[in-house]
């Protein structure tokens, strides 16, 4: 005869919680014992009358002879050993107890729901928050999982599969890397530092790409539903389920859950209650997302065990106890903070607490607070910016809009050049009878430009990393200051086109007057030919979308929000920001059909510099992150570059190639020829490669 897991474990557990009052158990005249037996009973026929008979006979047989026959013929052909429960393997430290100690106690509390003998839950779906532990959980779930199979003979004879069949536990996430860097090294570690696994189920220690264990279990690592394919799964977990590639039809979270929930049904279903295990995880991104769609769907059936925390209900000790009101929005409204006196006017569903601690994250990004800290899904179309305050703060009223006009027509039946329009005092100064860059000369400067022809404008940004600090505490996260040089907004013209070997012009002229042009980059409309002509002249020039994702907007809405960029007061990039809708599903920041400008006027939306100063931003992130070494994260912020004073080091730190000494000023001011901060070998690799100079001596 043989029993299903569910079974051994019920009775096992029922029995093991009668031996404290044995006496009275095995008295079979004693009134308590008799009551509390049938309301086992009685329970066990509403979950799991198959249990039932196997439970009454072992009771019986005790109650007769102080032992039961039917209880160890129950564990002898199966089992191995007796599992002990979810409590006792987080706590003993035989099992994994010096790694249980850290898990905040409403996971414990979940543990125990979830692995009750009489529990018919197999997927548990963790989300909410950041930070409260939801792999960690996870992890716990599969380790114990992983030890329940090890106490097993045979586990493929007791699932009916082939001899020597292997029995897999997946860890499926976004990207190969991530999914063999979270969850898989907490169920390593856990193995590796535990007792009894050590002892009994040692895995193969030089094997650790995958983990793999006697009986042929093992565990694995993916990203994609091929890497499912063949596979006898009995667990697995499918993490960051939110933020993996969507398109119209398909998604790669969806193509993993089906997959795997199949192949795990389809081997292991036909031992009564599912003895496999499935946690999807995920942080709340927008409405709609996988986890949050799935939740909807699985909501009140009993095999689904849900976790939904805030940041403090998961650690309650670590949050002040006085609390606010929050107004979290709904389809009409946008989230606010809200004062205590208008709680009545709102419904009661819509209305959270958050500790006063908090208060300084809602003031300054109330979506992403919202999503990070209270774990709630916000609206997939919101307004980009909401703190026009921050945006405003970002300007250096000190610095003026270094064109005579807010915005030029470049046209192909005009001869007028864009730096007929410049006012060459913002930009340049003269040092050494040369006119240079006014501001940091020697800092790579990175330029986007967003072409157009007859009917929208085109876009134009330049700007530099302007000082790098550390992040807070021990992180190795740099802060970078971005310094936006100019921006321009190029209209069509009436007749003909704009004219884009114009465009080409002003970035010669601009090298011509010593910008260290680092790099530049074309959305990917009509840009064909002056990515090629660019290139030709020694420029590092590529195509890049602000539209592909909406990383670029993210960086520049997190360095507004931090007072991490400068800029002058330049209206239209202004209004273009203040009105951007940002569609957190589809990942797209876009404008709106209509903008009203400062003066109440109705105007045609776009979002033409406002491309172009994220692109720049997103190019001074990528130079720090690919040229770490150089900075010293000392948050310098490199205001003026004065010959007397500037070293090597900070030269170095801002990125630039060299500056030999102060014989290449000598030499540069005596044959009065462009200085090319690039020319020069250095130790560190060069992200970009340096445009060559034109020698225009003759």
């Amino acid at each position: 005869m043989s029993f299903t897991q569910q079974q051994i474990q019920t009775v096992h557990s029922i029995l093991q919680n009668l031996k404290n009052n044995r006496d009275a158990f095995i008295d079979k005249l004693n009134p308590s014992a008799i009551r509390e037996i049938n309301l086992l009973f009685s329970t066990l026929k509403e979950i799991d009358p198959t249990t039932e008979p196997i439970l009454r006979a072992a009771i019986e047989e005790i109650q007769s002879n102080g032992k039961s026959q039917t209880y160890t013929s129950l564990m002898a052909k199966d089992w191995l050993r007796i599992p002990v429960d979810i409590e006792q393997f987080i706590s003993d430290e035989m099992y994994i107890g010096k790694f249980g100690k850290s898990l905040y106690g409403v996971w414990r509390t979940a543990l125990i729901e979830i692995f009750d003998p009489l529990s018919p839950i197999y997927e548990v779906l963790l989300t909410g928050a950041i930070g409260i532990g939801k792999n960690t959980m996870s992890a716990v779930c599969l380790t114990y999982l992983l030890y329940r199979i090890s106490c097993m003979v045979s586990p493929t004879e007791y699932f009916g599969l082939m001899e020597k069949s292997p029995i897999v536990f997946g860890i499926y996430s976004l990207t190969l890397s991530k999914a063999a860097s979270i969850t898989f090294p907490r169920i390593r570690d856990m193995v590796d530092g535990s007792p009894y696994f050590q002892r009994y189920f040692p895995r193969y220690a030089k094997k650790n790409t995958q983990l793999l264990f006697p009986n042929n279990i093992k565990v694995i690592f993916g990203s994609r539903a091929l890497h499912a394919l063949s596979e006898n799964i009995l667990g697995f977990e499918l993490d960051e389920a939110n933020f993996m590639s969507k398109t119209e039809r398909s998604s790669q979270a969806y193509d993993l859950y089906d997959s795997c929930l199949r192949r795990m049904q389809s081997r292991f279903a036909d031992k009564g209650r599912m003895p496999g295990f499935v946690t999807c995880i995920s942080s709340k991104r927008t409405h709609g997302d996988f986890l949050d769609h799935h939740i909807k769907e699985v909501r009140g059936q009993a095999h689904c065990f849900i976790a939904d925390y805030k940041l403090w209900d998961a650690k309650p000790d670590k949050f002040s106890k006085e609390k606010f009101p929050i107004f979290i929005g709904d389809k009409t409204t946008n989230p606010r903070i809200i004062k205590e006196d208008e709680i009545a006017g709102f419904n009661s569903e819509f209305v959270i607490r958050v500790p006063e601690s908090e208060r300084r994250h809602f003031e300054a990004n109330i979506e992403e607070a919202l999503r990070d800290l209270a774990g709630i899904s916000v609206s997939t179309a919101m307004p980009f910016l909401r703190n026009k305050e921050a945006l405003f703060n970002c300007i250096d009223k000190g610095r003026q809009h270094p064109f005579t006009k807010t915005s030029v027509v470049i046209s192909t039946l005009d001869p007028a050049l864009i730096q007929e329009h410049l006012d060459e005092r913002q930009l340049f100064t003269i040092r050494m009878s040369q006119e240079c860059p006014a501001v940091r000369r020697f800092s790579p400067r990175f330029v986007h430009i967003d072409l157009s022809k007859t009917t929208d404008s085109t876009g134009f940004a330049m700007g530099h990393v302007a000082g790098v600090e550390n992040g807070e505490g021990d992180s190795d996260i740099f802060k970078v200051k971005v310094y936006i040089d100019m921006m321009l907004k190029i209209d069509p013209p009436a007749y003909g086109e704009i004219c884009y070997e114009k465009i080409r012009s002003f970035i010669q002229y601009l090298r011509k007057h010593q910008y260290p042009i680092a790099k530049i980059t074309f959305d990917t409309y009509g840009s064909g030919d002056s990515v090629q002509i660019l290139s030709a002249s020694g420029y590092n020039v590529e195509n890049y979308s602000v539209d592909r994702t909406d990383t670029a907007y993210t960086e520049l809405r997190n360095a507004i929000i931090e007072g991490r960029i400068s800029f002058y007061n330049y209206p239209p990039f202004n209004l273009e920001v203040l009105n951007l809708i940002h569609d957190r599903q589809k990942q797209k920041v876009d404008h709106p059909e209509r903008m009203t400008d400062e003066s109440g006027r109705t105007v045609k939306g776009s979002k033409d510099t406002a491309d172009c100063v994220a692109a720049v931003v997103h190019h001074c992130l990528e130079y720090v992150g690919k040229n770490r070494g150089l900075f010293g994260g000392t948050g310098k912020s490199f205001v003026e570059d004065d010959v007397a004073t500037r070293t090597i080091d900070d030269i170095t730190r801002m990125g630039v190639e060299t500056l030999a000494s102060d014989r290449g000023y000598q030499q540069y001011s005596r044959d009065r020829a462009p200085y090319n901060p690039w020319e020069s070998a250095h130790p560190v690799d060069r992200v970009f490669t340096p445009p060559k100079v034109a020698d225009d001596r003759k």
